[in-house]
C-alpha cells in the first residue's frame, strides 16, 4: 500500500499554472496544433521546469483527468447511489469547450480513454459497496456501465447539452440504477 505526500506548494502552483495554460490552449487552438513551447510562453515556465513536471502534451491531458478522478472520489457516492454522476456532469458542462476541443482532436482517442479508466475505476468502487447480484464480474458491469454513460456524454455535447445538466444527471443515475440491485 503506498502512502500518498502531499505535494509541495510550488510543485501544485507550477502544475496548476501548465495544466491551466495547457486547458485554454486546447479550447482556443485545438489539441492537435497547440505545441509545448505554447504551454510554455502561455504558463510562463521554462522548458525544463515542464518536463520536470510532464513529459509532453499527453501527460498533460492525463494529469486533467487524474486532478478530476480525486473531485469525483470526494463526491458523496456512498450516500446517494451513483452520486458521482452529478459532478460528473456538472464538470462536462462546465468545460463543455475542452471536452468539445479534446472530441475533435487526435486528442479524443487518448482522453475518451483516460475518462473511460476513470469511470471503470469510479463504478468499480460504487459497484463494492453493493450486495451480489446480476453484476457477479464488477469489472465487467463497471465497463459496460462506464461505456454507457460516455456515449450518453458524447450524445449530450452533440446535442447542444439537452436535457439541461441536473436533468441528464438524474436521469443517467436512474439507468444506472436499474442495472444493478440497491444496496441492502
Amino acid at each position: 500500500m503506498s502512502v500518498s505526500v502531499p505535494l509541495d506548494r510550488r510543485v501544485r502552483k507550477t502544475r496548476e499554472a501548465v495544466y491551466a495554460a495547457f486547458a485554454s490552449l486546447i479550447v482556443e487552438r485545438g489539441y492537435d496544433v497547440m505545441t509545448i513551447q505554447d504551454v510554455l510562453d502561455a504558463a510562463d515556465v521554462g522548458r525544463s521546469t515542464f518536463y520536470a513536471h510532464f513529459s509532453g502534451k499527453e501527460a498533460l491531458l492525463r494529469y486533467g483527468f487524474e486532478r478530476f478522478r480525486t473531485d469525483l472520489s470526494i463526491a458523496p457516492n456512498d450516500i446517494t447511489p451513483f452520486g458521482f454522476v452529478t459532478p460528473l456532469v456538472a464538470h462536462v458542462r462546465a468545460h463543455v469547450g475542452l471536452y468539445r476541443a479534446l472530441v475533435r482532436g487526435t486528442a479524443g482517442a487518448v482522453a475518451l480513454e483516460a475518462l473511460r479508466q476513470l469511470l471503470i475505476d469510479v463504478l468499480r468502487e460504487e459497484l463494492r459497496h453493493r450486495p451480489p447480484g446480476p453484476h457477479a464480474n464488477p469489472e465487467l458491469t463497471a465497463a459496460f456501465m462506464a461505456g454507457g454513460l460516455l456515449g450518453a456524454i458524447e450524445h449530450w455535447l452533440a446535442a447542444d447539452l439537452q436535457p439541461p445538466p441536473d436533468a441528464l444527471a438524474a436521469e443517467l443515475a436512474s439507468l444506472l440504477g436499474k442495472l444493478v440491485p440497491p444496496t441492502a
